[in-house]
């Protein structure tokens, strides 16, 4: 038994237990128990050993932790039977290492500031078969060396000398600068525990398990943060975009950076509030080899009651008040806190629900509005303000996002570099505005909720903070992926938008893939989009689909019409046969509203007969003109007689006798109207699309015709 404690508060007891042997067949997996000297078995129970028999046993072992109040069961099964097997627990940061030289290493992690998830587990078995196939190779040195051998005189009799096998992720050093140390009481001896980075990157590659990755993951996020080794496992990831990992990942990525980022500036009391991983707490797991067998498998029990005696009145006197609260005050504190009231950390699955509740209740109230009109004004001023490539101007990227804290700038910026054109910029998607305002209020409730009263005024400047690094974790990831493959393409340097028609590349079509997938993943657990990206999205998925997946993907709403993008395709896309058509059928996946302003700024022939049946069909339609509607043919021959007594004189310049009699009777109509359209008729308008119409489609001469 060893006892495990951080001054933190996190104590930790640990147990191991050795199983009772068995046999097993390879051929088989069938357990038959060892016998026991001197039994005398029937003889329909003997199992004789063979070649293909082994003696295995399962190792299990216990970890209570006292300030979570649960116990951690670990279970390893198929070892090679042994009796000095002895695990070896300890302290690696707050990562408790359980570890079996030569066959497995654990890392749990069980600290008091997170609740225990994403373990790392580590076997030979695991990756056998990369071994194997000589695809592994430990790359500690540049040399060509054999695997690490250390000498483990600490952790097994002096006399013994243990091999780590080159599955195991840490190396042990002497004399090594940073890392875990503990001391060998027989030897005398420091020894440091660090982490073989190459190797990890290695693990992350081959490890069978997705847990086992997206632990591996978890760890770098919120331990090493070291970005440079970030981009290295997103460069492995995007080697495999669709894999169903790929978007857990990226989730991990967001939320995990999020909580990093919120540690910097707050204390314990708010983080443990605030979401630390994507993954559900608490929950069992296991490791499997790639034959697909179980190896090892970790699961929870409650531990019924912990009772730790309070100080007396006389401890509490002796304590200086320069000195802050010890372990047991910590323990003590944190466990009653438990008992009052669950120490729960905002959702981002509540935070998806309210979102659609309240995009329901506005939908069904007809409260939209305000949104809409905000959302058009966008869309006419990027409409219409659209400039050519070699004139266009970008802002460069500020250091803080657009909202007010104390938001430093990263590290990770002098490693991903410049920021591409649609990146540079603070703003948020308009569609993401909803999602940040239903996190902040929810997250806001939250901590009003569970906060002590003293603490409870800072709740809204809290919240503001956690909002201010989604938007800085979101766009970070975003250029991050841009780094994997926006750097190959061509146009990156100096358009906001490619050009539509140029050939695309497969660089292009993953770029496009990863893209996607950091789309659905915001989407998911709602997090905010940097505002340029949706255009450029859009704009990569015009390059990289046909037509008819474009449009799928536009009207299952994953690609957006954006007033940037309407300009681009307007602008690149030329007015043949194919590209009218083209036109047409993206246009009119728009709101009426927006169809209009882009037929006037495409300003095609078919816009302007699209318009002015338009406005025709507005004043005929009209409810309060049903009786003007109703006047007949001979109504407009008479109308047209007497056009000369109308109050404008734009029909006067109409030589055509029928198309003036019938603009004098729109005339007629619009002006008796009881509510005036906000686009006023047009009469030389429809006289010139008129005229241009009937000289373009009709066959016959009319001047031949007697009016």
């Amino acid at each position: 038994m060893v006892v495990l404690t951080l001054p933190n508060g996190t104590f930790c007891i640990c147990y191991q237990r050795m199983d009772t042997p068995y046999t097993v067949d390879r051929r088989s997996p069938v357990k038959h128990p060892k016998k026991s000297p001197g039994s005398n078995p029937s003889p329909h129970s003997v199992h004789s050993l063979s070649e293909s028999d082994e003696e295995t046993s399962d190792v299990n072992y216990y970890i209570c932790m006292v300030h979570h109040a649960k116990i951690l069961n670990g279970c390893v099964t198929g070892l090679p039977y042994s009796r000095k097997y002895k695990l070896n627990f300890f302290w690696h940061g707050d990562y408790l290492m359980v570890m079996l030289p030569g066959h497995f290493v654990h890392l749990l992690n069980v600290g008091i500031e997170f609740e225990p998830c994403q373990h790392i587990l580590l076997h030979d078995r695991s990756i056998a078969s990369v071994i194997r196939n000589g695809d592994f190779k430990v790359t500690g040195s540049h040399d060509s060396s054999p695997p690490i051998s250390v000498d483990l005189s600490l952790l097994v009799p002096a006399a013994e000398k243990l091999h780590l096998s080159n599955t195991i992720l840490y190396e042990i050093q002497r004399d090594s600068p940073t890392g875990t140390s503990f001391y060998d009481n027989r030897t005398g001896e420091v020894w440091r525990v660090v982490v073989n980075m190459e190797m990890l990157v290695q693990l992350f590659i081959h490890c069978y398990m997705s847990t086992t990755r997206a632990g591996l993951l978890h760890y770098v996020l919120t331990r090493t943060r070291d970005f440079f080794l970030i981009q290295r496992l997103f460069e492995m990831l995007s080697n495999d975009i669709p894999s169903s990992e790929v978007p857990a990942l990226m989730a991990e990525f967001l939320i995990a950076t999020t909580y990093a980022s919120m540690r910097r500036q707050f204390d314990r009391e708010i983080l443990k509030h605030v979401p630390f991983t994507s993954s559900d707490t608490f929950r069992g797991q296991f490791e499997k080899s790639f034959e697909g067998e179980r190896i090892a498998r970790i699961s929870y029990s409650p531990l019924a009651c912990v009772n730790i005696a309070s100080k007396t009145a006389k401890d509490r006197s002796q304590k200086r008040g320069s000195v802050g609260e010890d372990l047991w005050d910590v323990l003590r504190h944190h466990l009653r806190r438990m008992q009052l009231d669950e120490l729960t950390r905002i959702s981002h699955r509540s935070v998806k629900a309210a979102c659609e509740a309240r995009m329901k209740n506005l939908t069904k109230n007809g409260e939209s509005g305000q949104g809409t009109r905000t959302e058009d004004q966008e869309f006419f001023s990027c409409l219409h303000g659209h400039k050519s490539r070699s004139s266009r101007s970008v802002s460069p990227a500020p250091g803080t996002p657009n909202f007010t804290g104390p938001v430093k700038r990263v590290r990770p910026d002098s490693v991903l570099g410049t920021a591409p054109p649609f990146l540079q910029g603070n703003n948020v998607a308009e569609h993401s505005q909803m999602a940040l305002d239903v996190t902040k209020d929810l997250f806001t409730s939250h901590l009003y909720k569970y906060l002590r009263k003293e603490a409870r005024s800072k709740g809204q400047s809290v919240a503001k903070e956690y909002i201010a690094c989604q938007i800085q974790q979101s766009r970070q990831l975003c250029h991050l992926l841009w780094n994997l493959r926006g750097p190959l393409l061509p146009y990156t340097d100096l358009d906001l938008l490619p050009n539509l028609t140029d050939p695309a590349s497969d660089d292009e079509y993953e770029l496009f893939q990863l893209f996607e997938r950091y789309y659905q993943t915001a989407q998911e657990i709602s997090f905010p989009l940097p505002q340029g990206f949706i255009s450029y999205f859009t704009a990569l998925g015009y390059r990289n689909l046909s037509t008819s997946l474009f449009l799928q993907y536009v009207d299952h709403g994953i690609l957006q019409l954006t007033g940037e993008f309407m300009a681009q395709i307007l602008a690149d896309v030329g007015d043949t046969t194919e590209g009218v058509r083209i036109k047409q059928q993206i246009i009119s996946r728009l709101p009426q509203s927006l169809v209009e302003e882009c037929y006037r700024e495409w300003n095609h022939p078919i816009c302007q007969q699209y318009l002015a049946l338009r406005q025709v069909s507005d004043v005929i339609n009209d409810g309060s003109n049903q009786q003007e509607t109703k006047r007949s043919l001979s109504d407009l021959s008479y109308m047209a007689r007497d056009r000369s007594e109308s109050s404008l004189s734009n029909l006067s310049e109409v030589t055509f006798p029928p198309l003036a009699a019938f603009l004098h009777y729109l005339e007629k109509l619009d002006s008796s109207k009881e509510t005036k359209s906000q686009n006023p008729l047009d009469i030389n308008f429809l006289s010139e699309v008129a005229l241009h119409h009937t000289k373009m489609e009709n066959k016959y001469d009319m001047s031949t015709v007697n009016f």
